[in-house]
């Protein structure tokens, strides 16, 4: 009778091991900050389709920084964000999140704004309903 052959396992060095560990986890680190610009570019649609003012200000006060992953990925940078009341804490916290190099500011609907700040802003008021 002959003896069943036996199993052979695969043989790899730790070197291998490692070397294979590394490559994986920078694809999946790739893959998450490519994610993390498609989720920037979701929301600023989100926001320009909800008339929130957004953009590149010269604003004087230090801010963070955008990740250098992020910009070499086409990030764009925002500096200010000014979103309207309506946005809950959950919402604000995510944008705040993705946008870690904007100022994000909660400011009064645009009705609420007394004609003579219009003036000194030089603003068009919005026609009413």
């Amino acid at each position: 009778m002959s003896e069943a052959p036996k199993r052979r396992w695969f043989r790899f060095s730790l070197r291998t091991m490692f070397v294979a560990m590394t490559a994986c986890t920078l694809i999946f680190w790739l893959a998450w900050n490519i994610e993390q610009v498609r989720e920037r570019e979701q929301v600023l649609i989100m926001l320009d389709s909800q008339s929130v003012m957004f953009g590149d200000y010269p604003v004087a006060v230090p801010r963070g920084s955008m990740p250098l992953i992020w910009k070499l990925l086409g990030a764009k940078r925002i500096d200010l964000i000014k979103l309207p009341r309506n946005f809950n804490e959950e919402q604000m916290s995510n944008i705040k999140y993705l946008f870690p190099e904007a100022i994000v500011a909660e400011v009064p609907p645009l009705v609420d704004i007394p004609p003579e700040l219009w003036r000194a802003l030089e603003i068009t008021r919005p026609p009413s309903e």
